[in-house]
C-alpha cells in the first residue's frame, strides 16, 4: 500500500502554480495544485472528464461555468465535463488545493480516433501541433 505525507507534496512555484502529483493511474490523478499570491489556472475545458476541487490552505476564486465564488479551507466544488473552469488566487497569502481528476482510459481515447502520447514525444514526432482552447481576451 502506497501511503503518502501531504506536506511532501507542496511545493510551489515563482513561475506558475505549481501541480505536485499524488496518486496517478491509467484511470484517475490525484494532485495538490499550490499557488502563489496572484497565480491562477486559466478557465480551460475537459470535454469527457470532470474535475473535483478541495481547498486545503488559504482562499480562492474558482470558476464552474459562468459562476464564480470564493473558496476557503474545508470547502470544494466540482467541475462538470464539458464546463469551463478554473481558480485564481486572488489574496495575499498562499493557495493549496486538492484535486482530483479522472484519466480517459485507452479504450475511450482508441473510441475518439485519438492516441495517448506524453508532450515532449508529441513534440519529437509531429510538424506541428493545433492547440484548441477557448476564445477569450488571453488567448
Amino acid at each position: 500500500m502506497k501511503v503518502l505525507t501531504l506536506a511532501d507534496f507542496q511545493q510551489f512555484s515563482s513561475e506558475k502554480m505549481k501541480k505536485n502529483n499524488l496518486f496517478q493511474t491509467p484511470r484517475f490523478f490525484c494532485d495538490i495544485y499550490c499557488f502563489e499570491p496572484g497565480q491562477e489556472q486559466k478557465g480551460h475545458i475537459h470535454g469527457e472528464q470532470d474535475k473535483v476541487y478541495i481547498v486545503l490552505e488559504g482562499e480562492g476564486t474558482f470558476q464552474v461555468g459562468s459562476e464564480k465564488q470564493v473558496l476557503r479551507p474545508g470547502q470544494g466544488t466540482m467541475a462538470p465535463a464539458g464546463d469551463e473552469h478554473g481558480v485564481k488566487n486572488h489574496t495575499q497569502q498562499r493557495l493549496k488545493v486538492l484535486v482530483f481528476d479522472p484519466y480517459l482510459s485507452a479504450e475511450r481515447v482508441q473510441e475518439l480516433g485519438a492516441e495517448k502520447a506524453d508532450f515532449d514525444d508529441l513534440l519529437q514526432r509531429s510538424d506541428y501541433v493545433s492547440v484548441h482552447c477557448p476564445l477569450t481576451e488571453e488567448t
